[in-house]
């Protein structure tokens, strides 16, 4: 049973970070490319792709987790502790800005004006620096709980 959860639970964290990185990547390219459908697209799929796989992940990330570590006393295993503290971190940075930055994006780029404002501009590199921040976070989680190191 345990290696069943072990395998959820790496499945849902290669998803995981894989969405999130995809999903950097997506709005880049399409900012680049200045065309408000473009980037009107890609914003719509990202926030359906956080719905879809985003969100399972975290539950299934959190579920499987618990049931795997609880056999570490957290205050024995630093790594753990960290793990959990970076991955928590990740949640928060997604919870209070990079998800509300995915909405403010959509509505910027609602309209049927041909050029993108200076508030979209701003937008999108808030998201890029905070979708950086919960990528790196729940990387370094993805660290500490595969290397363990000892803290």
């Amino acid at each position: 049973m345990d290696k069943i959860l072990i395998l959820l639970h790496l499945f849902a964290v290669i998803v995981f970070l894989g969405n999130i990185i995809t999903e950097i990547r997506w709005l880049h390219k399409a900012s680049k490319t200045g065309n408000k459908e473009t980037i009107r697209f890609a914003i719509t799929e990202i926030i359906k792709g956080d719905k879809v796989f985003t969100l399972p992940c975290v539950f299934v990330i959190t579920a499987t987790g618990s049931f795997v570590y609880n056999q570490f006393p957290i205050l024995e295993n630093r790594w753990l502790l960290f793990a959990l503290t970076a991955y928590i971190i990740s949640g928060i940075v997604y919870t209070l800005r990079v998800a509300p930055l995915q909405k403010k994006i959509a509505q910027l780029v609602a309209d049927n004006s041909a050029t993108l404002s200076s508030d979209y501009k701003r937008a999108y590199t808030s998201w890029n620096f905070w979708g950086l921040i919960a990528l790196l976070t729940a990387a370094m989680s993805l660290i500490f709980t595969t290397i363990k190191f000892p803290l």
